[in-house]
């Protein structure tokens, strides 16, 4: 047996555990840093509680939550130190809970009447995703169909840190549909509704311009990005059917080039030649 089969035997998949309770599709997956919780969100508008230290036989979830009536959950992510949790819905309204999933706030809508993004203190429209910083227990992004990302406060639910417009060939506003953190919170990055990924390092003075932008990244809607460990690659997956993997460390003229998409195995280091695929 080759070594890929030797891999897939050691997948426990003789010993799994089905958790039940949701009516429609599971959107959403966060496991504490702690592994003992499991938070579910889908589109039936709700999200699922689980503890696995006080789950009985029945493996029932231990809260029901609808956060936004009529929206459904895009996105859930603990914080650092699994005391809180972010909740990302339909809604351009982000929320906080505890981690017994008691509601701590929610932030600020803006102005749906200010042409310009940069001058409203929260999304005015819908939200696509949403993630906690790794690193800071205070700090979290939201991406919007606004056409904006924005950095928050956990601290002041009324208004953002940093309002980031990715760039564009006209000035227009075009969905950002996906967002993440690198693992050392020190870069963010964005699948944007034309078809590109663009990315930020967060730095003295950085503002929307971005660090690296890959054009055409893909043909429809990014509806996934994820950084490896160590920052060195990206995944992206979207309605086009396929997962790419990306080169962040690339000059910004490589990337630029035509199929700067990269997928090609053998370009990958050995350690990056497997993944793990949900479909």
């Amino acid at each position: 047996m080759d070594d890929d089969g030797d891999d897939f035997g050691r997948i426990p998949l003789s010993n799994e555990i089905v958790l039940r309770g949701h009516t429609k599709v599971v959107s959403a997956l966060a496991v504490d840093p702690t592994g003992s919780r499991v938070l579910s969100g889908s589109y039936d508008y709700t999200i699922r509680m689980y503890d696995f230290q006080g789950m009985n036989s029945k493996l029932q979830s231990f809260r029901q939550l609808e956060p936004c009536e009529g929206h459904q959950v895009r996105s859930l992510s603990w914080s650092p130190t699994s005391d809180r949790f972010l909740c990302v819905t339909g809604s351009a309204q982000a929320k906080i809970y505890d981690r017994d999933g008691l509601s701590l706030g929610e932030f600020v809508k803006g102005d749906m009447y200010i042409r310009d993004l940069k001058n409203t203190k929260g999304h005015i429209s819908g939200l696509t995703g949403g993630e906690w910083n790794p690193k800071s227990k205070e700090t979290i992004l939201t991406s919007s169909e606004d056409g904006s990302l924005r950095l928050w406060d956990v601290s002041d639910f009324s208004s953002q840190k940093q309002v980031i417009k990715p760039k564009l060939k006209r000035p227009m506003r075009i969905p950002v549909t996906s967002c993440a953190w690198d693992h050392e919170g020190k870069r963010i990055v964005a699948g944007v509704g034309d078809g590109s990924i663009q990315l930020w390092t967060i730095k003295t003075g950085w503002g929307s311009r971005p660090d690296i932008h890959v054009e055409k990244a893909h043909t429809e809607d990014i509806t996934g990005v994820k950084f490896s460990t160590d920052g060195q690659i990206l995944l992206s997956r979207s309605m086009d059917s396929t997962l790419k993997l990306q080169l962040p460390q690339l000059q910004l003229q490589q990337l630029r080039l035509k199929g700067a998409a990269i997928a090609a195995a053998e370009r990958l280091e050995p350690r990056y030649r497997r993944l793990v695929v949900a479909l």
